[in-house]
């Protein structure tokens, strides 16, 4: 015999095999997911980029339309440098309102500034609050404007030691200008700002005027080609008229940040996929494949194969001991659980003839109590007639191999019995059913009927007064399934309180005096056919009687066959 081997050790001495081709493969992703990853960033940063440079052209454009709307067709320019003060100074209010008007409806502007030179005369309006340096530094330079007589595209330049991006129109002494803070020009939101990307503006010579943003170390002043080119992505995207914007990106950042952990990856990836891939390849041999072997088996046994065992031949000595250890202990536990099972069928086959034991005295009880009244009034014609009756009743009732029969002739039984009775209750009872033809052929079990109308004979029943029971059927369907609703009502004096209660309790049971002892025996044996509970309920009606409802389903459950020499020794 080969000597077999533990697959704990085999599987240590298995490392090796598929690295390289993991290896490639883990290059080949990263490479992939890299140029993916560098394609997408680009195309975010241009969106970016087209967004944000659009949205500083709106704010520029609309700087343009105030101003517009400050310069042209507007008389009072030119009265600002009338020779008449009142003139002069009513032109001042509308010029004035006219600036505080603009500068309200747009608080993208930080100032909106008029001037004219002939009498120093310099209307401004703010948004919020300014330095005085500021105040004297804008007015010097519009005044200056004013009497050079130069007008400028956007352009940036430095107020009170802070840097504005302008526009300027200057003609024949006076000069309108629009003010904002390059700072805020830039701050212009254009949506989720992207990591690692810095938006630059210059002047047209390609001066830094400012940076959004920290990638890069660029100093205000400096040239835009002074940022190195070998790790920055440096992009012109827009020019306004003196104003250019740059997009400053890390050249396939990502690859520059995890250059590091791919190495990394890489080392760890030589210490342990190597390992991972070769344990998983053995185990699938070593213990998958006897695993599968083994649940294949146990599914087999579950499904009714109690002959069945391990044949295979396993490597390793845990398997093969394990498959011996299984086929011993299958063994008992499939002989326990056969034993088990005809064990509980064994006690239900009994508990349904204790049940069906419970309510065949009681018939016989009954006839024999009624033959011997008959008796003793010397009623000897009504005795032949009764004990006719009680042939057929007993020859029904030890029929063989049922334990459910047909409505129809369950029905044919028990009006036999009302004729039974008839001859100790003369014209105490009248009865009629309620049912439709095709509910005759419904299974029910059997003497069900039987039972409740022997106890209206036991208990309702009186000499000298007319009981009349109601037996009717329809047929119902609760949540998909039919049922035969089934109801025995009578007019007589109704159950007591006290067996009401009782039976109203699902663990309720017949009283130790064996009183109605027929009706829990229903109950019992219902719940053991069908595996149903409340399939039987009782109640009183008004003004007076009692109504006993069944609910039998068509199918059963539980059904014993018995043969016809057990059923003539019951």
């Amino acid at each position: 015999m080969e000597k077999q081997t533990s697959f704990i050790k085999k599987t240590i001495a298995l490392l090796i095999a598929q690295v390289l081709v993991l290896l490639v493969l883990l290059n080949v992703v990263v490479w992939v997911v890299l140029r993916a990853a560098e394609s997408t960033t680009g195309a975010m940063v241009t969106n970016y980029m087209n967004l944000y440079t659009g949205a500083v052209e709106d704010v520029l454009q609309d700087g343009d339309k105030i101003l517009g709307r400050i310069v042209y067709d507007n008389s009072d320019l030119r009265l600002l440098q009338a020779s008449s003060e009142e003139n002069r100074f009513y032109a001042s209010v509308r010029t004035l309102n006219l600036l505080q008007n603009e500068i309200a409806t747009d608080n993208n502007f930080d100032a909106l500034v008029v001037a004219a030179s002939a009498y120093d005369t310099c209307l401004e309006s703010y948004d919020g609050s300014v330095t005085h340096e500021f105040k004297e530094a804008i007015r010097a330079h519009m005044l200056d404007a004013a009497v050079d007589g130069h007008s400028s595209m956007w352009s940036v330049t430095t107020l009170g030691g802070e840097d504005y991006v302008y526009r300027m129109y200057a003609w024949q002494g006076w000069s309108a200008g629009i003010f904002i803070s390059l700072d805020k020009l830039m701050g212009t939101d254009a949506g989720e700002h992207i990591r690692d990307l810095d938006v630059v503006v210059t002047d047209e010579n390609g001066t830094i005027c400012g940076v959004n943003g920290d990638l890069v170390a660029a100093e205000v002043g400096s040239k835009i080609s002074d940022i190195s080119t070998s790790g920055y992505n440096v992009e012109l995207r827009d020019t306004i008229d003196g104003l250019q914007i740059y997009s400053v990106a890390t050249r396939q950042g990502l690859i520059y940040q995890i250059r590091y952990g791919y190495v990394v990856l890489f080392l760890m990836a030589l210490l342990t996929v190597i390992m991972a891939t070769l344990i998983i390849r053995y185990i699938r041999r070593a213990v998958l494949l006897p695993m599968e072997s083994i649940q294949d088996h146990m599914r087999r046994m579950q499904a009714g194969d109690l002959d069945i065992r391990i044949a295979d031949a396993y490597e390793t000595l845990e398997f093969t001991m394990l498959k011996n250890t299984f086929n011993d202990l299958m063994d008992e536990v499939m002989e326990l659980k056969i034993a088990t099972y005809e064990k509980q069928i064994s006690l239900s086959e009994m508990e349904l003839r204790a049940i069906r034991l419970q309510i065949r005295p009681h018939f016989f009880l009954n006839a024999l109590t009624t033959i011997s009244g008959l008796s003793m009034q010397q009623k000897n014609a009504e005795i032949q007639k009764y004990i006719d009756a009680l042939s057929k009743n007993v020859r029904y009732m030890f029929k063989a191999g049922l334990h459910t029969v047909s409505l129809a002739e369950e029905i044919r039984h028990v009006k036999n019995y009302f004729e039974m009775q008839e001859l100790k209750y003369p014209g105490c009872v009248f009865y009629y059913t309620q049912i439709a033809e095709d509910l005759m052929e419904w299974k029910i079990p059997q003497l069900m009927i039987h039972t409740i109308i022997e106890n209206e004979y036991k208990y309702a029943v009186e000499m000298g007064k007319t009981l009349t029971i109601l037996i009717s059927a329809r047929e119902e369907e609760r949540n998909g399934k039919k049922y035969l609703h089934l109801e025995i009502e009578d007019d007589g004096g109704g159950y007591p309180d006290s067996v009401l209660s009782d039976f109203a309790n699902p663990k309720g049971a017949a009283s130790a005096d064996g009183t109605r002892v027929g009706l829990w025996s229903i109950r019992r044996m219902l719940t053991l056919m069908y595996e149903e509970e409340g399939l039987f309920t009782i109640e009183n009606v008004q003004p007076h009687g009692c109504l006993n409802v069944f609910e039998i389903p068509a199918e059963t459950v539980n059904e014993l066959a018995e043969s016809k020499k057990e059923e003539l020794v019951l």
